[in-house]
């Protein structure tokens, strides 16, 4: 009989439905919880070697076990008005993750920097598109560079530089603010929502491949 779902009590997560077991605590702290296959030390490896990344768990967790059910929704249109949810399945959510993570591959958006590794800066708010690139670069191996879209211009281009990715994912608001620098920090940018023909040419004059999200998938 497979575990209950985890519930909370009021002393915390309620140990009862099989997936934690308590392993003391110390003074003036709560209970310490550890998953119930490994109770003497933190888990360092998936314990069914099924999951082996974050990609796994949304393709073999909730699209394999709630393939139509709502994954991700939002109630801001493309115009930045406000309307009630819009949702999208875990179906609906795989196709777009896969079109992205091909467009990534295909236009070489995160290419592999000198010291190995690949990289996609997101400089915008939590959002779906936000989640769908960061899916699709679980998927292919890319490393998610989180800019919050507080920070300036400026310390964007210093991450930039520690770095050295060549790709940023950005909404309108945020490409406007980085054409204003006088050195524009990636080679590409990927916008989230509307996209207005001024913005883009003032990016394209720069040198600059832009590239809405709904062109990439």
């Amino acid at each position: 009989m497979a575990p209950r779902p985890a519930t909370f009590c009021s002393q915390g997560l309620d140990p009862s439905v099989g997936y934690v077991t308590a392993y003391g605590s110390a003074p003036g702290e709560g209970v310490v919880y550890r998953n119930k296959l490994s109770p003497h030390e933190l888990v360092k490896a998936p314990t069914d070697g099924e999951y082996h990344n974050i990609y796994h768990l949304f393709s073999r967790g909730g699209l394999r076990m709630r393939p139509t059910a709502p994954c991700f929704g939002s109630r801001v249109r493309d115009d930045g008005s406000i309307s009630t949810y819009q949702w999208q399945t875990y179906q609906e959510v795989e196709k777009r993750v896969g079109a992205f993570a091909a467009a990534l591959v295909k236009l070489d958006l995160a290419p592999t920097t000198a010291d190995g590794k690949r990289f996609l800066g997101f400089f915008l708010k939590n959002s779906r598109d936000w989640m769908v690139g960061a899916l699709a670069c679980y998927r292919i191996g890319v490393v998610v560079v989180p800019m919050y879209d507080t920070l300036g211009p400026e310390t964007v281009s210093y991450i930039q530089g520690q770095t050295m990715m060549s790709t940023a994912l950005c909404t309108a608001a945020e490409l406007k603010l980085l054409t204003k620098q006088k050195t524009f920090p990636f080679a590409n940018v990927l916008v989230s929502g509307a996209l207005s023909k001024e913005v883009r040419a003032a990016a394209e004059a720069k040198g600059v491949r832009v590239f809405t999200v709904a062109e990439l998938e």
